[in-house]
């Protein structure tokens, strides 16, 4: 595991987010029709992102789930239409 993927395996909660954080305020906020919207969402295979793809895609938006981790998104989003995975590495300079 390289240095910079570390943060990324963590068992524990991102900072602001407990083990019941759901993404469904988020999802309940929107104002556009899901059937209408594409969304992206980045880090989609860590926990928080798993959650909130699967609960905007179950709301009827299609999404495009930017992951690390292609075959664990691949798996944890195989039963979901709506949901296209796409490997992504984000970086800053």
């Amino acid at each position: 595991m390289r240095d910079d993927d570390k943060h990324f395996s963590s068992s524990s909660a991102p900072a602001g987010y407990d083990d019941d954080a759901t993404a469904l305020p988020a999802v309940n906020s929107m104002q556009a029709p899901p059937e209408r919207t594409l969304v992206v969402v980045t880090g989609a295979s860590t926990r928080i992102g798993v959650d909130a793809t699967l609960a905007l895609a179950r709301e009827g938006f299609h999404i495009v789930a930017g992951v690390r981790a292609l075959n664990k998104a691949q798996e944890d989003f195989k039963h979901e239409p709506r949901i296209t995975t796409i490997l992504v590495r984000l970086y800053s300079y």
